[in-house]
């Protein structure tokens, strides 16, 4: 089991060894905000200083990053759409990069 709360003191974490789940929690009023299977064991999981993500570690070695968004912070809602917006955008700018070369291929 590993239990923790964020830097922010606004959510805890907890993961269940036996069932392989990682649940947030919010501080404030005990609310369950996610719940998630994790792919196998854990073996650390810590959150970033703003308390806006959750990384894990995962015994087969993979790694893995989640956003905690609660409906009741803004800030992690603006996070998350900024976020988005972000990879919305460089989705684009690759897409039209991979157009310009195919035109430069063609003019050749």
């Amino acid at each position: 089991m590993i239990t923790f709360f964020t830097p922010t003191n606004n959510h805890v974490i907890y993961y269940n060894k036996g069932k392989r789940t990682i649940r947030v929690f919010r501080s404030i009023d005990g609310q369950q905000i996610a719940d998630m299977k994790c792919q196998s064991k854990v073996r650390q999981a810590m959150t970033t200083p703003d308390g806006l993500a959750l990384v894990v570690g995962y015994e087969d070695g993979a790694v893995q990053m989640f956003f905690i968004v609660d409906e009741l912070d803004p800030i992690s809602i603006v996070h998350l759409n900024n976020w988005r917006k972000k990879q919305w955008e460089t989705n684009i700018e690759s897409e039209q990069k991979e157009i310009i070369e195919k035109q430069d291929e063609m003019e050749i």
